[in-house]
C-alpha cells in the first residue's frame, strides 16, 4: 500500500514539474488535441496591451492588410510576441472569421501560450528562440502571454502551460502541452512536432 502511494505521488509530482496548470482551471489539456473553431468558446474578459512587446510593425499607423502581409513576408529569426490585434492580422481574426478557421499567415506557425510565472514556460523560451533562428524563413514562432491576452487563451481553451499551437498553412491547428525533462529532450520534441505537424 505504501509503495502504491509513493508511486502515485511520484507520478503527480512529475506531471506538475513538466506542466504548469492555469490559475483559473487546474485541468490539463490532452496531448495532440485538434480544436475546431465551431467547438471553441470565447472568453468574456477584456484585453490589455503590454507596452514591452516586440514590434514587428507599427499597428497604430493604420497599416492595411496588404502592408501587414508584406511585413509578415520578411524572414523573422526570433520569436514575436503577439497581442490580440497582431494575432488577428497575422494568425486568425476571431471577430471576422469565427467559427471558420482561416489562417492569415503565409508560412506555418508555432505559437507558445505562456505565463511569466510558469517555470516550464521559462525553460522553453530560449529553446524556441534558437528554433526561430534555425527555422527562419520556413515557419514563424509566436508567443502569447496568457496573463495579458486572456481572451485569446480562453478562446483556444488553454488550460495548461505551456501550451503550443501548431498551425499549418492549410488545415486546422493542433495543440500539445508541456515540455521534456531536459532541454535536449524538449528541443527534440519541438523538432519532431515541427516536422510532423508543420513541414510534412
Amino acid at each position: 500500500m505504501i509503495r502504491k502511494i509513493f508511486m502515485v505521488t511520484v507520478l503527480i509530482a512529475s506531471t506538475v514539474l513538466l506542466s504548469c496548470s492555469s490559475k483559473k482551471n487546474g485541468n490539463l489539456t490532452e496531448d495532440n488535441v485538434v480544436v475546431k473553431p465551431d467547438e471553441v468558446a470565447q472568453a468574456d474578459t477584456n484585453i490589455s496591451v503590454d507596452n514591452e512587446e516586440v514590434e514587428l510593425f507599427d499597428s497604430s499607423s493604420g497599416d492595411s492588410k496588404e502592408e501587414v502581409k508584406v511585413a509578415s513576408e520578411k524572414i523573422i529569426d526570433h520569436t514575436v510576441k503577439l497581442d490580440d490585434k497582431k494575432f488577428a492580422e497575422m494568425v486568425f481574426n476571431i471577430d471576422k472569421n469565427h467559427p471558420n478557421w482561416i489562417y492569415e499567415g503565409d508560412k506555418p506557425a508555432l505559437i507558445d501560450f505562456y505565463a511569466d510565472w510558469c517555470g516550464p514556460c521559462r525553460r522553453a523560451a530560449p529553446i524556441l528562440e534558437n528554433l526561430a533562428k534555425e527555422y527562419a524563413g520556413k515557419i514563424y514562432i509566436y508567443k502569447v502571454d496568457t496573463e495579458v491576452e486572456k481572451q485569446l487563451a480562453g478562446y483556444f481553451r488553454v488550460q495548461s502551460l505551456p501550451t503550443f499551437m501548431f498551425i499549418p498553412v492549410d488545415g486546422q491547428p493542433s495543440f500539445f502541452s508541456g515540455i521534456g525533462r531536459t532541454d535536449a529532450e524538449t528541443k527534440a520534441i519541438f523538432e519532431r512536432e515541427i516536422k510532423n505537424r508543420l513541414l510534412n
